[in-house]
């Protein structure tokens, strides 16, 4: 995921696809001792990262007997996001992107991933707040304002 982060990251410093507005991800990893959920917030911690944005809206979704967690989130400049990961079946992770800016657009195919690529990435800490607002969602089962689930703390 480092590299995945860092080509990212650096396609964005050159321009090339002007600022970021949209991003959908589509990942399936595989188990580990990570929680679903904490995948999901070190994933939009790093979506937030190539927003430069905050988020102020979250949406998460997940049914019961599953092995599926969606979130839809709006960022504060107008940014939205739309991450949803699966626990894969078989023995490697795979992570499907599309990027769009307003000057163009940045994909890649989790075909192309090698077989060690790892979804833990150290650079980018998970704010608890990020966290807070993904455990208020699924529990209330609606989009929760970030600033609300500040405010409750």
């Amino acid at each position: 995921m480092q590299f995945l982060y860092q080509t990212v990251k650096e396609i964005i410093d050159t321009g090339r696809v002007g600022i970021p507005v949209f991003v959908r991800l589509i990942g399936r990893i595989i188990p580990s001792e990570d929680h679903i959920i904490d995948t999901l917030g070190r994933i939009l911690a790093i979506t937030g990262s190539w927003f430069s944005a905050v988020p102020i809206r979250i949406y998460v979704q997940h049914k019961e007997n599953t092995a599926q967690v969606t979130a839809t989130v709006e960022y504060e400049s107008g940014q939205t996001a739309i991450v949803s990961l699966s626990i894969a079946s078989e023995f490697a992770s795979r992570i499907d992107l599309m990027m769009l800016g307003n000057k163009g657009a940045l994909y890649h195919d989790g075909n192309n991933i090698p077989l060690n690529f790892d979804m833990n990435i150290k650079l980018i800490e998970i704010p608890e707040w990020l966290m807070d607002a993904i455990e208020r969602s699924l529990f209330v089962g609606k989009p929760v304002l970030i600033q609300e689930v500040l405010d409750v703390e």
